[in-house]
């Protein structure tokens, strides 16, 4: 298994700082966001000229999370829940729009938001201070801002982006932290992912994937999204090996999304987890990403779309919707297909 630990660069927004400071000096510290609200019922998008000004700080050294598995797909227990408890679904990238720069187009390259505005070309620093428009799960429009950008070094899938995010409603006063605050009292960063996700549970297709190139997804660290990312599975990764004389490209996609349903236990693949929080849990592959290194009790084999199989002799109750297609007690090998195998510490 490859060493997960890893020192974090924190990369301070100097663009961004001065784009701040040069606005405040023109008076821009009394903008408000007048023009963000609902006219007639629909909400009313961003005006350029009317974005706060953002005070900017450094930090220090951001420590990484141990992967403990999480209920919900971005935490929506454990993690801050947003307007009226519902989780932010999706983050457009057409329409951005930053304090100084004149965006033209934003796109997500990895895990790093950049883009192209008429001043030139803009990267992951640049950005910090960006607005974009969102929409929550329950259908509330809402705003995103990047408050602070940095990056990891040295985790399984390599450089991870993070960001720091506020986001704000037409109901709110003021914008508050996307996935709330540590233990210090410190916002906890979030790492854009492309697409977004189905949030339903107990429906079909509930916890999958949905490709969309026109929006992306703020998975808060901590919660199974970002977790299975920096454990490894970048979904916008790929590894390549050999075998038979011929090198096979296999892209990471499909075992970051068989990561995320075996760190909810979402064994009929329907969305609906079946673990309690802070609950360890082993995985690995035969990609030689992650290696099996301890003696624990095998637990299932997992794919895209939930579990193949799972140990029965270990699992006393399995999900009634699926449990008989579960039961098999020969089971712990990539043999049927598996992505990933889980074990736990009974």
């Amino acid at each position: 298994m490859r060493n997960l630990t890893g020192t974090i660069r924190r990369t301070m927004a100097i663009a961004a700082l001065a784009a701040a400071t040069l606005a405040a000096d023109a008076g821009a510290e009394d903008m408000v966001l007048g023009d963000i609200g609902e006219v007639d019922g629909e909400f009313v998008g961003m005006d350029p000229g009317l974005i706060p000004v953002i005070e900017l700080e450094a930090v220090g050294v951001i420590e990484r999370v141990d992967l403990i598995p999480g209920r919900d797909l971005n935490g929506r227990e454990l993690n801050r829940p947003l307007d009226g408890g519902a989780q932010l679904q999706a983050v457009s990238l057409l329409g951005a729009v930053h304090p100084v720069l004149d965006l033209l187009e934003v796109y997500l390259e990895g895990s790093g938001l950049r883009g192209a505005a008429r001043q030139g070309r803009v990267d992951e620093v640049d950005l910090v201070g960006a607005h974009f428009e969102a929409v929550l799960e329950d259908g509330t429009p809402a705003i995103v801002r990047l408050d602070s950008f940095s990056m990891t070094a040295g985790v399984a899938a390599g450089d991870i982006y993070l960001y720091e995010v506020s986001y704000h409603t037409p109901d709110m006063d003021d914008f508050e932290p996307l996935c709330g605050l540590d233990e210090t009292d410190y916002p906890i960063q979030a790492i854009a992912l492309a697409g977004e996700w189905n949030l339903g549970e107990g429906v079909r297709g509930g916890g999958s994937w949905i490709e969309d190139p026109d929006t992306f997804t703020f998975a808060c660290r901590r919660y199974a999204l970002a977790k299975c990312a920096e454990a490894g599975y970048a979904p916008w990764d790929e590894i390549e090996y050999w075998e038979d004389g011929d090198l096979i490209v296999e892209p990471l996609r499909p075992h970051h999304q068989a990561c995320t349903r075996l760190m909810r236990a979402d064994y009929c693949g329907d969305g609906t987890p079946h673990t309690f929080d802070g609950t360890p849990v082993n995985f690995y592959d035969d990609l030689g990403i992650r290696s099996d290194l301890l003696p624990w009790q095998f637990e299932a084999e997992w794919d895209e779309e939930g579990a193949i199989c799972a140990d029965t002799n270990r699992i006393a109750r399995l999900p009634a919707a699926c449990g008989e297609d579960l039961q098999i007690r020969a089971c712990g090998t990539f043999d049927r297909g598996a992505l990933l195998l889980s074990e736990v510490d009974r």
